[in-house]
């Protein structure tokens, strides 16, 4: 039996020891940048301090998990990084803190009892915290062919690594939270009054509310490029070479965190302004950032993969289906940059899946700026505008946008008259994202924190709770960690909460692996794919070394497939191009020695078989080629052996699939068992009996 109250008491407690120890990182940082003449207040010292503090944490969490010391030595880092001395601030303070401070504050405080609370994230559970939960269990960092998101730099995730170690996934959530903190703070080192209006407008909007509340990375990406930003400013003003390499160390961390961090490489050029200098911090950025890509390249043969596969080519996810997994994600939830956007955005917030507040409807109000600030917004932009409309992915660029709009309102009124503006602008801004504000002026289903979970955040609900009764494959999940073999593999049809499990769970989209199987499984359910027509080549008599099929015509809405190819003694099975149907696409098998060939035969469908002929030694030849109908193998059993073979132990299912349904009718022909089902979730094993 728990008591709630000491478990919120210790998760405080492990919280401000990492907390500090990772800002004590970020302060000894400091003390050497000292020596290039930086000067900082007291809250820009430690905002700064923290973001500097993690992106060096991150590195040496980054180090452990590749060393395979996952078990022991985060502590060792923790007890050292407490030791690190600690300067002091020299610069004067910025200015006071105002209805904005105060507004940022309640923001802040509500969203830090989110972060304690459980919750239903799912990019949060699936792979932000589901793949720290699986290096943690196997004491070290490790490559997943099967899931193209254990590819995507992780930075963010060795810091929720360390909280996850250390006391779960609350502690994990919060340091998340630390990043809109220093947000906070460093933009109001920036830019005075407009910079603290703008981190109340920032921290008040619904969309970063829920985003900080969950293990994400926006808000860490948010903070590595304003700290980009107010470092070059304050190297422009100063001429501190120690403000370089804190931006420069910034940019690098940036891309650590997500791959559209780039960007932070493109705004440290701009805004340095001048060729060398911007040179040399840009290629320690990249130098900052190489040990993820280095990693990549060495397990994926693609330093940027899941992307660019057409320049990197991989046997774990081909072009065509990047193209078709980002054309999917470009256009998931319907939300789209036109005229409608700007309301979708900042007040109804459904296709957008959250919304930004009334604030931000002021935004044409920002080029009355006219300064960097601008500029910057426009700059960090870019990843979000040609990408995916979703706004969580447009929040980097939000404290750029929130401070122009606060400098535009200042200069178009003076006085008095711009104070009281800014003050009514950020009080509605509040007033309206106050959570149990939302749903008496917002009724549409919209993904925002509407309430504020003190029960999930003082532990008087436990999280086991929350979940089982929130997240419908919970139950199974946990049923599976109980009963199911380590080794399991699980293809999962809909949802996919790894944080849930240790058994490894993959997506159909998030590699060819998954994708076969899912096509295997989608043709084995249509009789008219099995495979029924047999070809044999006949040609003369000759030593070969290499024999092979090629492709004659294209066809877009078809895949060449073919179930069986033999040559001689070798034989070929279940081969697919794995893309629309080219001429020229070929398969090629290596002979053994002093091989005499005069035919070959292939077995394929009536859809995906083409048009054929055939190549030895790389050479199309002349052969007489006939074919013939055959009686239809059953092809249900046959696919779920051959899935059996190559890892996939279980499917998980928690919507109603037609094909699915149909199958479950014959399972044992398919060679299926259902092993778990409840409130419409199944867990099935798959070639059960084989």
């Amino acid at each position: 039996m728990t008591i709630p109250a000491f478990d919120v008491a210790k998760l405080l407690a492990v919280y401000l020891l990492l907390t500090w120890a990772i800002v004590r990182i970020g302060l000894g940082a400091q003390r050497v940048l000292r020596l290039g003449g930086v000067e900082m207040a007291r809250g820009e010292r430690w905002a700064v301090g923290w973001v500097l503090g993690a992106a060096v944490f991150s590195h040496l969490m980054f180090a452990i998990a590749a060393m395979g010391l996952l078990d022991t030595w985060p502590f060792v880092v923790v007890a050292g990084a407490l030791l690190i001395p600690a300067g002091r601030g020299s610069r004067r303070e910025a200015a006071p803190w105002g209805v904005g401070g105060v507004i940022g504050a309640v923001f802040l405080a509500v969203i830090l009892v989110a972060a304690m609370a459980p919750s239903d994230d799912s990019d949060g559970y699936r792979y932000h915290l589901g793949l720290p939960h699986l290096y943690l269990n196997a004491g070290r960092m490790f490559p997943m062919p099967e899931d193209f998101y254990s590819a995507f730099p992780q930075g963010m995730e060795m810091l929720y690594l360390a909280g996850l170690k250390l006391e779960g996934f609350a502690a994990a959530n919060l340091m998340h939270w630390n990043f809109l903190a220093a947000l906070t703070l460093m933009m109001r080192a920036t830019a005075g009054r407009e910079g603290m209006i703008g981190a109340a407008a920032v921290c008040a909007a619904s969309v970063v509310a829920t985003t900080t509340a969950s293990a994400s990375v926006e808000l860490g990406l948010a903070a590595a490029l304003w700290l980009v930003f107010h470092a070059c400013q304050r190297w422009r003003e100063e001429g501190a070479a120690g403000w370089l390499v804190a931006a420069a160390v910034a940019a690098g961390f940036a891309c650590s965190v997500k791959y559209t961090g780039v960007i932070a490489v493109v705004l440290l050029v701009v805004m340095v302004g001048r060729w060398k200098p911007a040179a040399i911090a840009a290629a320690v950025a990249g130098l900052w950032a190489a040990p993820w890509l280095v990693r990549n390249w060495m397990w994926f043969s693609n330093p940027v993969y899941p992307f660019l596969n057409a320049w990197f080519e991989n046997p774990h996810l081909l072009p065509s289906s990047e193209v078709a997994w980002i054309a999917n994600i470009r256009n998931y939830g319907g939300a789209k940059f036109d005229w409608s956007y700007p309301w979708e955005a900042t007040i109804r917030g459904v296709k957008t899946m959250g919304f930004a507040g009334p604030f931000f409807l002021l935004s044409p109000l920002a080029l009355a700026a006219r300064n960097r600030m601008l500029v910057a917004a426009g700059i960090v932009a870019l990843p979000w505008i040609l990408g995916v409309p979703i706004l969580r992915f447009g929040i980097p660029m939000m404290p750029f946008l929130a401070v122009a709009v606060a400098a535009g309102i200042s200069r178009l009124l003076s006085g008095r008259a711009a104070g009281y503006a800014l003050a009514v602008a950020v009080i509605v801004q509040g007033v309206m994202c106050f959570p149990p504000v939302i749903e008496k002026w917002n009724k549409q289903w919209v993904i925002a924190l509407k309430e504020i979970p003190w029960r999930g955040a003082l532990r008087l609900e436990s999280p086991e709770g929350y979940w089982k009764r929130k997240i419908r494959t919970y139950e199974a999940l946990r049923w599976a960690e109980a009963k199911v073999s380590k080794e399991a593999r699980i293809l999962a049809l809909d949802e996919q909460y790894q944080f849930f499990t240790t058994r490894r769970m993959a997506a159909p989209y998030t590699s060819e692996y998954g994708l076969e199987a899912r096509e295997a499984l989608l043709r084995a359910a249509d009789p008219g794919l099995w495979p029924t027509v047999r070809c044999q080549a006949v040609f003369g008599e000759r030593t070969v070394r290499k024999a092979g099929l090629r492709q004659k015509i294209s066809n877009q809405n078809r895949r060449w497939t073919v179930y069986e190819v033999t040559a001689s003694t070798t034989k070929v099975t279940e081969w697919s191009s794995r893309e629309p149907m080219q001429a020229g696409m070929s398969i090629e098998m290596e002979m053994p020695p002093g091989t005499k060939l005069d035919r070959m035969e292939w077995l394929t469908s009536v859809y995906e078989g083409g048009e054929i002929e055939v190549e030895l030694d790389g050479d199309p030849v002349e052969a007489a080629v006939t074919c013939r109908g055959e009686e239809a193998l059953d092809f249900r059993l046959r696919t779920t052996r051959m899935l059996r073979r190559r890892g996939w132990t279980h499917i998980l299912a928690a919507e109603r699939h037609e094909w699915l349904e149909e199958a479950m009718k014959e399972a044992e022909k398919w060679g299926l068992r259902t092993v778990y089902e409840k409130n419409g979730v199944r867990l099935i094993e798959v070639g059960a009996g084989t």
